[in-house]
């Protein structure tokens, strides 16, 4: 994270092993400083690779859909060249 130089976007889970509190709390203390564009998308109830799993019938699979919708939106602003960046 302190080496970024280009546009970042975080889908963020509250339950991840890999993307603890600490980590969580570092990116959004030191991504914003770098004067990029920055979205934190955060996923409250879910744990780590929400987005594959997706059960249909639970909390889970709203989440799924919230963060595919997130995720379009970001890479058509940025991916493509559309952002003023």
């Amino acid at each position: 994270m302190d080496n970024i130089g280009v546009p970042v976007q975080i889908v963020a889970p509250e339950i991840d092993r890999a993307f603890t509190e600490e980590l969580k709390r570092y990116a959004n203390e030191v991504i914003p400083t770098k004067g990029l564009p920055y979205d934190y998308a955060f996923f409250p109830g879910v744990e780590h690779s929400f987005c594959t799993r997706g059960n249909p019938d639970d909390e889970e699979r709203l989440a799924m859909v919230r963060a595919k919708r997130v995720q379009v939106a970001w890479m058509r602003e940025w991916l493509h060249g559309d952002g003023k960046w």
